[in-house]
């Protein structure tokens, strides 16, 4: 394949709403921007702020599309079918306008129209699966794609029909895969991870938890993840608890802090875990209650499994939420042995050629379609 060519490629990247989502994808898409710096990348969802600033901030283009999610009763299945086809048809125009020559969807409902145009119009589909129960999207797709790329080996054998399915792990961003920071620090650090729109949970109930454990907590900082909404309310809790934290709305470099972590509290999305992997951070996880077919509790117990975290019961009350919480943070940050096997348990979890695995199977569905072209 000519450089000549290798410009000429359209690459869509499908999907988003959460950072689980969307990241993964900027991580393969700013690679591939590397090796093909002229070919043209474009990511597609329903157009939430949050992707359409992701997008921006990372250079690429984003085209909106109509998408909704599956009703959870008869009244919404008609706006359902609607504003899909909606998504549908004007995802179809653009994969003929723009000359699309590849589709990569990123999970979600937002990622429907967009692959499901791509699979329609005879386009190479990639999608890309963080969890261990795959998602709803993926396994409708997932019998239309060319390539299905795995985060767990435990998601295999998940499909009713899925060719071409690789373990490939999740790809995660480039400051992921720079080498944790071993200098010695006067500070151990506790990290609190609500996933990239924060977590009301997480923020009323773990500035309790820590409060109720300050004094195990001599000689550590704490960083707070709290979203947009929450960060006042967040801010508060830890001021009226005594309790210095610094509170953020959005860690921007999550990496860099990640790096000079020792321990985290958060959600258990795929991407958070493939991160806190790549870097060795072991976990005390809090998955989302009513997570789609409970993947969040799934991904948090195949890591308790594996010695790399703990995962609390998310769908107790507030009362036995804090106790739960305060009593793994606690132990864990008495226990420096304890909790350095468990960082090695982390790290071996992880797929430090996720990101370059994935670009090169796109790179070869794309050659392969300019052999079957020319």
């Amino acid at each position: 394949m000519t450089q000549q060519m290798a410009d000429r490629f359209h690459v869509v990247f499908s999907g988003g709403l959460t950072g689980g989502h969307l990241f993964p994808g900027i991580a393969v898409a700013e690679r591939l921007r590397r090796i093909i710096p002229n070919g043209r990348i474009t990511f597609s969802g329903s157009g939430c702020p949050f992707d359409c600033e992701q997008a921006a901030r990372s250079g690429f283009a984003y085209f909106s599309l109509p998408a909704a999610p599956a009703p959870r009763s008869p009244r919404r299945l008609w706006p359902f079918l609607t504003k899909n086809f909606q998504g549908l048809r004007r995802a179809a125009e653009f994969i003929g306008r723009e000359q699309v020559s590849l589709v990569v969807g990123l999970g979600g409902y937002s990622s429907v129209p967009m692959a499901w145009a791509a699979a329609r119009a005879g386009k190479s589909l990639v999608l890309l699966e963080q969890n261990v129960v795959p998602g709803r999207a993926t396994r409708w797709l997932a019998s239309s794609a060319s390539l299905l790329c795995l985060s767990w080996k435990t998601a295999e054998g998940q499909f009713y029909r899925a060719a071409n399915a690789e373990l490939t792990g999740n790809p995660v961003r480039t400051e992921f895969t720079f080498p944790r920071q071993s200098a010695s620090r006067s500070k151990r650090r506790l990290v609190v991870l609500g996933g990239s729109q924060g977590a009301r949970q997480l923020n009323d109930a773990v500035p309790a938890a820590l409060a109720a454990c300050r004094d195990a907590l001599v000689g550590w900082e704490i960083v707070h993840q709290s979203g947009r909404h929450d960060w006042a309310t967040t801010t508060r809790l830890y001021e009226r608890a005594s309790l210095p934290a610094c509170v953020v709305p959005f860690i921007l470099n999550p990496a860099a802090v990640l790096r000079k972590s020792d321990l985290a509290i958060g959600r258990s999305g795929g991407t958070t875990l493939a991160e806190l992997a790549a870097v060795g951070v072991p976990g005390v996880l809090v998955p989302v209650p009513n997570s789609a077919g409970g993947h969040q509790r799934q991904n948090a117990l195949h890591l308790a499994g594996a010695g790399a975290a703990v995962c609390i019961n998310s769908a107790s009350s507030p009362a036995e939420l804090v106790a739960s919480v305060a009593s793994s943070v606690k132990s864990l940050v008495s226990k420096d042995e304890y909790r350095t096997g468990m960082a090695t348990a982390m790290s071996s979890l992880s797929h430090p050629f996720a990101t370059s695995t994935v670009v090169e199977r796109i790179l070869e569905l794309l050659n392969r379609n300019v052999s079957a072209a020319a």
